[in-house]
């Protein structure tokens, strides 16, 4: 994507984890359909380091905005 934005809506910070909200927008090249979404990142330190991350992304809600449908699937 090249016009990918990427902004900081909410941090909170501790001693030992962190959580940063955000919202992504961008055109695929794919679709060229912008789109714009949320998404958290939990972060765990140890040391001053990141040790894991965690991450939710709404990615259905982007997929949808760029005209894509759910199939649901066949019954057996």
């Amino acid at each position: 994507m090249p016009d990918v934005k990427i902004t900081y809506v909410d941090e909170v910070y501790g001693k030992e984890k962190a959580a940063i909200r955000f919202t992504l927008e961008g055109t695929p090249l794919e679709t060229g359909k912008n789109f714009m979404a949320e998404g958290i990142v939990i972060f765990r330190f140890v040391d001053g380091k990141i040790i894991e991350d965690k991450s939710v992304f709404d990615q259905l809600s982007s997929l949808k905005q760029q005209g894509y449908t759910i199939v649901p699937p066949k019954e057996k």
